[in-house]
């Protein structure tokens, strides 16, 4: 409900009466706060609606002025995807006004009643992303995460610390 703006952009009564816009840019900013400041590694969520609008609340990673995704492999394979997460490669991304590299992660989203696509979210995260992986990964566990074109991009390494597992229950199935 509290991105239920996107629905006039996809119908093309595009909101471009400027108090409009500035209401849903604030919908998106107070739907996305709380997820923003709550994550150190997230630098920024942006959200592009069907005609071309985009939405952004961010730590600094801005989106360069007049960039528009429709073209750019990382929107089309989320389309492609249809409604399932993209994970891109950690990189400078080239449409953000920053040179630190980060990692990306994009789904298209979708109108619940018409199941009609209505703008698509990415959310650009910090390498700082893998620390607190990190930082939950047991002794006994191992961790791979992969881009969507199969590069890896984090692996958990292996731990000198002994299996909590106890020796007799080695090899069992529970």
């Amino acid at each position: 409900a509290a991105l239920s703006f996107l629905k006039h952009y996809a119908d093309g009564r595009a909101a471009d009466a400027p108090y409009e816009r500035l209401q849903h840019l604030r919908d998106f900013r107070s739907a996305t706060e709380s997820l923003l400041l709550s994550h150190d590694y997230i630098e920024g969520l942006y959200l592009f609606a069907e005609n071309g609008a985009a939405f952004s609340n961010t730590k600094g990673s801005e989106l360069a002025l007049g960039y528009s995704p429709f073209a750019d492999d990382w929107y089309r394979s989320t389309l492609d995807r249809q409604g399932q997460m993209h994970v891109g490669d950690m990189e400078r991304q080239p449409f953000l006004l920053t040179d630190k590299p980060s990692i990306t992660f994009s789904r298209a989203l979708y109108d619940p009643k018409t199941k009609r696509r209505i703008g698509v979210l990415l959310i650009n995260c910090g390498a700082n992303l893998f620390d607190e992986l990190r930082a939950g990964i047991l002794a006994d566990q191992r961790i791979e995460v992969l881009s969507g074109s199969g590069r890896k991009l984090f692996e958990s390494e292996a731990s000198a610390e002994p299996s909590f597992v106890p020796a007799e229950a080695e090899g069992s199935r529970v």
